[in-house]
């Protein structure tokens, strides 16, 4: 176990090293950092139970949940997409993304409109009218989530997120 520790103290170390030699300093990381890291921790399963529990809240027992709501909403806005177009405008891995148009046919929203192995998704008329409920939906989560921020502010969030999102992005190719 000492070994093991030591091991990954080493590669820490170096990691740290390196970052210092890309220009960044010690000083340049105060104390709120480390309380920026906590809610960067904690951000992503806070907003998705906030979500979560506004969409339940609208949907009640009908079982669609966020997911199918972001779905529905690509499926209207693409020309009878393929799994694969939907996939490209979602977060989501291809067997989820395979499971969610499943249920959605399930449930009477969605039809497969393609012939064979060629999949062109449509919604159906109860699909427009859930695509609908998508975009009322996601506003409300928008004005609640947005509601103590100006326009300037959001704009600067926007910002903010891109770059992070950017970064974060170049650090997966990285690791």
């Amino acid at each position: 176990v000492t070994g093991e520790t030591n091991r990954r103290f080493d590669i820490c170390f170096r990691a740290v090293g390196s970052i210092m030699e890309e220009g960044c300093s010690g000083s340049e990381f105060s104390p709120d950092d480390h309380m920026i890291f906590a809610m960067l921790m904690c951000f992503p399963t806070k907003i998705k139970q906030c979500m979560d529990m506004i969409v339940s809240s609208y949907m009640l027992d009908s079982g669609i949940r966020l997911p199918h709501l972001m779905t529905v909403a690509v499926i209207g806005a693409l020309d009878n997409p393929s799994q694969k177009e939907v996939r490209e405008h979602l977060p989501f891995d291809k067997s989820y993304i395979s499971i969610l148009v499943r249920e959605l046919i399930d449930m009477g929203y969605v039809v497969n409109v393609g012939e064979g192995k060629v999949q062109s998704l449509e919604l159906t008329e109860s699909g427009h009218r859930m695509e609908a409920i998508s975009r009322m939906v996601r506003d409300i989560i928008s004005v609640n989530l947005f509601r103590d921020f100006d326009e300037s502010e959001r704009e600067v969030f926007e910002s903010c997120l891109r770059k992070l999102e950017n970064r974060i992005d170049i650090l997966i190719q990285t690791y």
